[in-house]
């Protein structure tokens, strides 16, 4: 398993160095006929991978920054980076989380000349556990969740960008 995961580390950057604007190069590939380091499901139609994060300074500071990363080629081996800032919060703002959902789609669209389309979006959201689910835990005073809300957002900005009315099913895996 570590020799696998060196491995795609390695592969990432090495498409990294060799990928530009014009040339897509592609040393190594995160799906393959040997299965092991393959992610199958994704390959399996246009997928849309976003995986977000947050860093907050320490005592008064006032500010979260949120990157966002999306795999934009179907073996998810090329990225692009987005990163907005916003007030200190545990969660993500509103318009924070559109921009990323607009940027993403537009990303991806773009690298794939708009023949591929998503017809799937898995979203890798860091700093978020069961607890943050209405699933797990009853809304309290009838406030949903922190993941409810975000995850209400995704669905609005995602119907906002694609006219085929994809009502995504939302996963919780362990």
């Amino acid at each position: 398993m570590l020799i696998s995961l060196s491995a795609s580390n390695i592969a990432i950057k090495i498409n990294t160095k060799l990928s530009t604007a014009n040339e897509k190069a592609v040393s190594w590939q995160s799906s393959g006929t040997s299965g092991i380091d393959a992610i199958d499901w994704i390959g399996e139609a246009p997928t849309l991978v976003i995986g977000i994060g947050l860093a907050s300074g320490m005592g008064n500071a006032a500010e979260t920054v949120v990157s966002a990363s999306t795999a934009v080629d179907g073996n998810c081996m090329r990225l692009a980076h987005s990163c907005f800032v916003q007030e200190k919060s545990d969660g993500i703002v509103d318009h924070v989380i559109e921009n990323i959902v607009k940027e993403s789609w537009r990303m991806y669209c773009s690298e794939n000349d708009g023949v591929y389309i998503p017809e799937r979006v898995l979203v890798y959201r860091d700093s978020m556990s069961d607890g943050d689910f209405t699933t797990e835990r009853p809304a309290v005073d009838g406030k949903r969740n922190r993941a409810d809300d975000e995850i209400s957002c995704i669905r609005r900005v995602l119907n906002e960008v694609d006219d085929r009315n994809l009502n995504l099913p939302i996963s919780e895996c362990d």
